[in-house]
């Protein structure tokens, strides 16, 4: 708190919580409009992938936007270092954003993403019934349909996966499956 505060000046403030110890919790006052909203895919309110407008970001260290579930703190490559380069332990950063992120790099991993699905979808010989599916990851299969694959995880739970811009998946323990998929 020490470090951070004169940094951060008004952009944030340390309330206090009780324990044992004094501990405090950083609350970030900077509320700044820097999405850019003709890139920027939000679904809800998640933010799926976020761009910025470099002219507004590039002078704040820390801020918050009012689109996006609250909460979500972002810091700037400059705050990043200056922790990066302190005695502080235990954080950790996700980059969310690359301002080197160009809109032809951007449609190079469209096109990339466009033939992952093609190749998922030629690689079907048949399409199959939902249980049937279901009854080949149980039995330790992973299958898959466009941007979807299920699998069984290790400890035995069916997880649903959705392939990402650059081609991972993002792994989740559905509560329900959605009904395209059991179409």
């Amino acid at each position: 708190m020490n470090f951070l505060l004169p940094i951060l000046k008004d952009k944030a403030q340390f309330v206090p919580i009780i324990y044992d110890e004094p501990y405090y919790i950083l609350s970030v006052l900077n509320v700044v409009d820097a999405l850019d909203h003709n890139r920027t895919i939000i679904t809800n309110t998640t933010i799926r992938k976020a761009y910025f407008k470099e002219d507004i970001v590039k002078n704040q260290l820390i801020f918050q936007v009012p689109e996006g579930r609250s909460g979500t703190i972002y810091v700037t490559d400059e705050l990043k270092n200056r922790i990066g380069n302190s005695k502080f332990k235990g954080h950790e950063f996700t980059e969310v954003w690359n301002s080197e992120d160009t809109i032809e790099a951007e449609l190079e991993s469209k096109l990339l993403f466009d033939k992952k699905i093609k190749e998922i979808e030629n690689s079907n010989v048949l399409p199959m019934k939902w249980g049937i599916a279901y009854s080949l990851v149980e039995s330790g299969k992973a299958v898959a349909s466009g941007k979807w694959k299920i699998q069984k995880s290790i400890n035995g739970n069916i997880l649903l996966g959705q392939l990402t811009n650059d081609l991972a998946y993002e792994w989740t323990d559905p509560s329900y499956w959605p009904p395209i998929l059991i179409a």
